[in-house]
């Protein structure tokens, strides 16, 4: 129904209460009485319909008046305000008739309006009274006080009347029993606060103005005490109810407690109402401004902040300020909220106030707030500023600031340029880099922007980070100047002296006690880092300064020996080797010793450079312990040439000239630590030079395992004699002379080792000996092809006396290099085994014939024909056939050179020839009946063709010959 139609019934039925002479001047009030009627009854603005209601008690006629008095009283009853509706009423009874009937009823209740609110005020009630017997203690888990808590929120305003009422009357009796506490007699126990606690925060959830006006009735209430219950469960108070709300922030409890109770809902009060709040009067109220924005500031718009901002700045740096703790907390938190936030400007302020923030104040670092935040020049000189302010404040108890401070260098992602770089290392230096949560965001920006006094400068401010590691590798990936020794020693030198326990990690040291290694822990600052980079300044300050290092702390020598190489590949000369040569034979102190994997990168590094100094120290490094270097080699490896140039077995060529290392090889093997180098050379995966062979080769007989089980270790170290050649053996006489001696070992397995090992050519020089040497073998046929590969020529008695010592697959094997023409003697040799008790000997005998293709086997082999086996009569077979297929194809070829064919496709050709017409009669008769004879299919078309000859005894004959050929095919079938 629509506003006019509503308006025109609502002014009908007034026309209808009064007089008919009235009517006309009535029509102008009920058109009013109608609109407030929809004020109130459609838009629920209920202060605009009041005071709608209002304008009409004074108009004209008096139908009118009664009808809006009625009205108005009737809306201020359902409000409970009777006080204020009780006149209204009276003066529609006062009207008469109709009207004055109705105001009667809502006077008595009798109202269909006041029954409906009677019954519902009714059910409040009495869910109230069983709010108070379900305690949560004694809920039951059917959730039944969670229903009635929820159905008393649905009831509206008749629940927030039946609350207050209920409210109201624990008050009155709290404060009978409190006029009545002096009196002789005990009075009953006042109910739980619990309970009132929780009926409060019942009418915080529902609202509407019943509610409005208790809790105002509240704030003016005396007791602190109970205002600080009515409180206590605000948080979840309806929307109407948050300005009343607002009132408590100015309560005067004495604890404060009220107001930061009610300081749960600032993140509701709209933002003009916080923005008042920052110039109330009461700190309370000021605090609740500032919890409020900062609660609202990240849902505001860019521009809403922006605005926000510019209106606040003053009031929020004044906060900062006060003496109020309260107060002064709540403004840091804003600024906190500024700086994570934005916008820049609400940033700059937070760097600004940080020297600001109050003494004494506890209050946790948020590490959000500097998670991403990217600073610029400007910002770092603001937070330069603020880090300074702080430095020289006399009030050293403002952590958080300095906290926040730290955090935000440590987080933040730099956007600054070069400029920045002297005011971070500043912080750096005034402690502001203590934060350890994470790895600093700033460093690689730092180290791509700082220059060398600036990395300087750096160095020496690495005590005031304690994550020194991360910027260590940093350190460790760039090409350092030579002037960053002096700090690093300084640094260093500190570390010793003082070493801070913010910075302390564990370095693992050997320790000797009662002759075994164990593992103590000695502190340092991440000393092998540290040592590390003072070798890669490529300083020549720094290798002396590292040897009296040790000395100092016994437990660095393991780092030292990892950065003296380092020092010495920089090009840092003589004085890395100097000092690598003293750590090199380093004994240690009782306590602790150096390293077998340390003094080997020492050694490979001497002998990378070819360090002759150091020729005299290997035996007793190595009489101290080697072990494999950090690439895997051994120390016998790294004293190896390379086998070409690009041989990638080892490292690199070597320093050492042939003499020097011929020297090195010598002291080793002359060594009471001979036996170490030995036992590496047996474990080396590269081979030793060769001219250092001369000084191996003499001590290989005595060195030979008796266990056959252990000469396969020896292998690889044999090998070497195969990289000799030929021109070396020419111009080293002692090379040759070693190889010789080698060959004629008192252990044949060591001599045929080594001439297996040797090349073709430079066997070959040694053909004496390993004649020798297969003639004393129990298993010739093993050193047959090395010999063959020589070019070694065998005597007839050498292949006797392989075929007599050869056994099983050897024997194969000999049998199929055996000569060709082979020697009568060694035929016969093959002939006698098809007598051997072994079948596979015999076997292997009859295809050894069959190869040789002597025709004076034939007889053995028709005997092997009857051999018992079937794999020797199958062989003997077989060779027979070979031998046979060999003489006729002899005698075929034979014949072909002569100019004999006696083959069938030559014949039937030539009778073709002397069969064809125009030859003689005789002859071609006979031509004929000789290819009858011969029966070839290959002449049938032609005898078809002569079987038409003119001459009919040609053709007789061609007939009788196809006829021939035919019954010879069917017969063959």
């Amino acid at each position: 129904m629509n506003t006019r139609l509503r308006t025109t019934l609502a002014a009908t039925v007034l026309v209808a209460l009064v007089p008919e002479t009235i009517a006309a001047q009535a029509t102008h009030g009920a058109d009013a009485l109608a609109r407030a009627t929809l004020i109130e009854q459609q838009e629920g603005d209920l202060k605009a319909a009041e005071a709608a209601y209002r304008a009409l008690l004074d108009a004209q006629p008096a139908q009118v008046q009664a009808e809006a008095a009625l009205r108005l009283g009737t809306l201020l009853w359902r409000l409970d305000r009777k006080h204020d509706a009780e006149p209204l009423l009276e003066r529609a009874v006062a009207q008469g008739g109709d009207v004055a009937a109705r105001a009667t009823a809502v006077l008595q209740g009798q109202d269909e309006a006041g029954r409906q609110q009677g019954e519902r005020l009714a059910r409040a009630r009495s869910l109230v009274e069983r709010v108070l017997l379900l305690t949560p203690d004694r809920d039951d888990g059917s959730g039944e006080l969670q229903a009635t808590e929820n159905e008393l929120v649905w009831l509206g305003d008749a629940a927030a009347t039946a609350l207050g009422d209920r409210l109201r009357s624990l008050r009155s009796d709290m404060l009978n029993r409190a006029r009545m506490a002096s009196l002789p007699f005990a009075p009953q126990a006042p109910p739980q606060p619990t309970q009132q606690t929780r009926l409060a925060g019942l009418l915080w959830r529902v609202g509407t103005p019943p509610a409005q006006a208790f809790f105002t009735e509240v704030a003016s209430d005396l007791s602190p005490e109970w205002r600080l219950c009515m409180v206590t469960e605000c948080g979840r108070a309806a929307d109407d109810l948050l300005p009343t709300a607002l009132a408590f922030l100015r309560d005067k409890d004495p604890t404060g407690e009220v107001p930061r109770k009610v300081l749960v809902l600032a993140g509701r009060w709209s933002v003009p109402d916080l923005e008042r709040l920052l110039a109330d009067a009461a700190p309370t109220a000021r605090a609740g401004g500032l919890d409020g924005l900062r609660l609202r500031w990240p849902g505001l718009g860019a521009d809403e902040r922006d605005a926000v901002l510019a209106k606040i700045t003053s009031q929020v740096r004044a906060a900062v300020r006060e003496s109020d703790p309260l107060v002064a907390r709540s403004a840091c938190r804003l600024l906190q909220a500024f700086a994570e936030h934005g916008p820049r400007a609400g940033r700059d302020l937070w760097l600004a106030e940080l020297p600001q923030y109050p003494s004494g104040l506890r209050q946790e670092v948020d590490h959000k707030v500097a998670e991403g935040i990217a600073l610029d020049d400007d910002e770092m000189q603001l937070a330069l500023a603020a880090g300074r302010a702080l430095q020289h404040s006399e009030d050293r108890s403002r952590g958080v600031a300095r906290a926040e401070l730290e955090v935000l260098l440590a987080l933040h992602q730099p956007a600054w340029s070069a400029r920045s770089v002297d005011a971070l290392l500043e912080l750096i230096e005034l402690d502001y880099c203590g934060y350890q949560g994470t790895d600093p965001q700033w460093l690689a920006r730092f180290f791509a922007l700082a220059q060398p006094a600036q990395l300087v400068r750096f160095v020496r401010a690495l005590p005031h980070l304690p994550l020194v590691k991360q910027a260590l590798q940093q350190l460790a990936a760039m090409d350092l100047p030579q002037a960053l020794f002096p700090a690093l020693r300084d640094v260093i030198d500190q570390v010793l002296a003082t070493p801070p326990p913010t910075w302390r990690v564990t370095t693992r040291a050997p320790f000797r006690r009662g002759g075994v290694k164990v593992e103590v822990s000695a502190p340092d600052r991440d000393l092998q880092s540290l040592l590390s980079i003072v070798a890669r300044t490529g300083s020549p300050e720094a290798p002396p300064w590292l040897s009296q290092f040790v000395d100092r702390l016994p437990a660095a020598a393991e780092h030292v020996a990892g950065a003296l190489p380092e020092l010495s590949r920089a090009g840092v000369g003589e004085p890395a080797r100097v000092a690598m040569r003293r750590l090199l034979v380093w004994e240690g102190t009782p306590e602790v010793e150096l390293s077998d994997a340390a003094r080997s990168m020492l050694f490979a590094e001497l002998a990378r450079v070819g360090d002759v100094p150091a020729i005299a120290l290997y035996a007793r490094a190595y009489a101290l312990g080697l072990a494999r270097t950090p690439n895997r080699e051994l120390a016998v490896e790294v004293l190896a040439q390379p086998r070409s140039p690009g041989d990638t077995q080892v490292s690199q060529p070597r320093g050492y000239t042939d003499t020097q290392l011929v020297e090195v090889w010598r002291s080793l093997l002359a060594s009471p630590a001979k036996d170490a180098v030995w036992g590496d050379l047996l474990m080396a995966k590269s081979t030793p030079p060769t001219l250092v062979l001369p000084l191996i080769a003499p001590a290989l007989p005595t060195r030979w395992p008796a266990d056959a089980r252990q000469r396969n270790a020896w292998w690889n170290l044999l090998s070497a004699f195969g990289r000799v050649t030929v021109d070396e053996l020419a111009a080293d006489p002692t090379l040759r002379a070693s190889i010789g001696t080698l060959l004629r070992a008192p252990q044949p397995e060591l001599a045929w080792s080594v001439l297996v090992q040797l090349r073709p050519d430079v066997c070959a020089q040694f053909a004496s000996q390993a004649r020798d040497l297969m003639r004393t073998a129990a298993n010739p046929e093993s050193l047959r092809p090395t010999l063959r590969r020589a070019g070694i020529e065998l005597s007839t008695d050498d292949w006797l006396l392989i075929l007599r010592r050869a056994t099983g697959n050897n024997l194969t094997t000999a049998f199929a290099a055996l000569p060709l023409p082979c020697p009568p003697a060694l035929v016969r040799e093959v002939e006698g085994m098809l007598g051997n008790e072994d079948a596979d000997v015999r076997a292997a005998a009859c295809t050894a014939l069959a190869r040789l293709q002597s025709i004076d086997s034939v007889a053995p082999l028709l005997q092997a024909l009857r051999d018992p086996a079937d794999i020797v009569r199958t062989a003997a077979t077989t060779a027979l056939q070979s031998i046979r297929f060999q003489q006729e194809q002899q005698a075929f070829w034979a014949n072909a050179k002569s100019g004999i064919d006696v083959s069938a496709a030559s014949a039937t050709a030539k009778l073709l020839l002397q069969a064809k017409p125009g030859e003689a009669k005789d002859q071609r008769l006979l031509a004929i009946r000789s290819l009858a004879v011969l029966g070839t299919a290959e002449a049938l078309p032609y005898l078809i063709d002569w079987t038409k000859d003119a001459d009919a005894e040609i053709a007789a004959a061609a007939r009788a010959a196809v006829a021939s050929i035919h019954s010879a095919a069917e017969a063959r079938k």
